[in-house]
């Protein structure tokens, strides 16, 4: 008799929908914002399906604002220590580490309007 079930991998955890999230990225723009910010996304699995960039000059003192906006998701099924507070806390982290904003909010279930306002799905 020959088992032909699939072999469970001990990463992969029962959550069968997938995640998507929107990142947001807002500071003073300094050398290597986006690679810091796509390296921890890309340490988690995350894809990157849209990203936008602009930039600005602030009202005061010279400098340049940097805006990053993007989409991210990782398709199902999810792995056990998929954690996205965890993720965006991370983000968190690097954002005030370079003295810019960085966050991740879980838009799961909801869908993207063209101005990249979320709606929920009913």
């Amino acid at each position: 008799c020959i088992d032909a079930t699939p072999a469970m991998d001990s990463n992969i955890g029962t959550k069968s929908k997938g995640f998507t999230g929107n990142f947001r990225l807002d500071g003073a723009d300094n050398l290597g914002l986006v690679h810091q910010v796509t390296s921890v996304l890309a340490k988690h699995r995350l894809s990157i399906d849209e990203m936008r960039t602009t930039e600005e000059d602030a009202p005061y003192g010279g400098a340049t604002l940097f805006h990053v906006d993007g989409i991210v998701t990782l398709a199902p099924p999810l792995p056990k220590q998929f954690d996205p507070d965890a993720i965006a806390k991370e983000l968190r982290d690097l954002g005030e580490s370079m003295n810019c904003d960085v966050i991740l909010e879980d838009q799961s279930g909801k869908k993207k309007r063209p101005n990249w306002i979320w709606e929920n799905l009913a």
